[in-house]
């Protein structure tokens, strides 16, 4: 069976709250960024036994560049101290565009394009904030063709 991706909704979500590492970081520097980001604020969530509620995520604020302004971490059961350059914030509630993405990651920007030409064909405007839930963990042996990430965009109120 092979799977595609699936189409673009408009969808009503909730405030979540996350523990996350924000930077301002190089896009040739993101995986590494990710890497350090997890294992960092995973470690953190465990010193203040604070319990994950979810898959792994990143957010990503304003427009890419050279530069992407990123969080990476985990929904978690309640707010976190900030400790470390971990910090407790929540991800956006509203009206979200969002799809799934199955795949690689470097195919990602086919499914931003896709929401971006969805949000306009529904006659909605963007917000700068978007993230990507990661449904598939990565590891070593995983085939990327087999990824699974929700990609989600606030829309603006």
């Amino acid at each position: 069976m092979v799977e595609v991706d699936g189409e673009p909704e408009i969808v009503l979500v909730e405030p979540v709250p996350v523990a996350v590492l924000r930077e301002s970081v190089a896009v040739e520097e993101l995986t590494s960024f990710y890497d350090r980001a997890f294992d960092a604020v995973a470690d953190e969530l465990e010193r203040q036994q604070v319990g994950r509620v979810g898959p792994a995520l990143a957010v990503y604020r304003g427009t890419p560049g050279a530069t992407v302004d990123v969080a990476a971490g985990f929904p978690v059961q309640r707010p976190v101290d900030t400790a470390a350059g971990i910090t407790g914030t929540e991800l956006p509630g509203g009206m979200v565009v969002q799809a799934l993405h199955v795949g690689a990651y470097d195919r990602l920007g086919e499914t931003y394009e896709r929401l971006r030409a969805f949000a306009a064909d529904q006659g909605v405007e963007l917000a700068d904030v978007m993230w990507e839930s990661y449904l598939t963990e990565p590891t070593p042996e995983a085939d990327p063709a087999s990824m699974r990430t929700r990609v989600s965009w606030l829309l603006r109120g």
